[in-house]
């Protein structure tokens, strides 16, 4: 712990298909948790979707990609230039929390998960087909807890889409025009000629 937040590092051993050691203590994430009970400013707010809405269709099980029923938020979205919006629907209860304890949760990890995704159709209407592999994650701010089956949309801004990496940021916004989280410098390696 130092003054400014806890240092957190999650780590775990990778093995491959074989069940052999690649890498020990292999890092997956590192990050430093703000424990102030101050919340930061979001500085955002949401700007009228552009281009027309298509409906969301998510791949069937057998696909590369398979997103469950828990993971389905995301309903529709528009794109035009490096801007993407889209409707997503909160969970009338976070069903992936499982057994654990729900209150405290500041949002149910699929809506963030719907997010992603979003940048995910974004990317592959704007690479003509390239499927999107999580990177890294710069810096995620939470505003106001979301509700219950809240009709949320997210705000998706393109700021570099290379041939084989992209680099965006996205906003949560609640049904009142508030933020409910906001992330930035998501990464993604963009695989062209993919199908999810």
């Amino acid at each position: 712990m130092t003054g400014d937040g806890v240092d957190c590092r999650l780590v775990g051993d990778f093995f491959n298909r074989r069940g052999q050691l690649v890498q020990k203590d292999r890092l997956h994430f590192a990050a430093k948790a703000d424990l102030s009970g101050d919340r930061p400013t979001i500085d955002a707010a949401l700007t009228p979707a552009r281009g027309p809405w298509t409906d969301i269709t998510y791949p069937e099980r057998d696909a590369l990609l398979y997103h469950g029923p828990p993971l389905r938020l995301l309903r529709r979205l528009a794109a035009e230039g490096n801007d993407a919006w889209g409707q997503i629907e909160l969970p009338g209860e976070n069903e992936l929390a499982g057994n654990r304890d729900k209150a405290g949760w500041l949002i149910p990890s699929a809506a963030i998960d719907a997010c992603l995704y979003a940048c995910g159709v974004y990317t592959w209407v704007l690479a003509a087909g390239g499927v999107t592999v999580p990177e890294s994650l710069s810096e995620i701010r939470f505003g106001r807890p979301g509700r219950p089956l809240e009709h949320c949309t997210v705000h998706v801004l393109c700021r570099e889409m290379t041939e084989k990496l992209g680099r965006l940021d996205f906003t949560l916004f609640g049904d009142d025009g508030s933020p409910i989280f906001e992330a930035k410098g998501y990464r993604c390696h963009v695989l062209r000629g993919g199908t999810p």
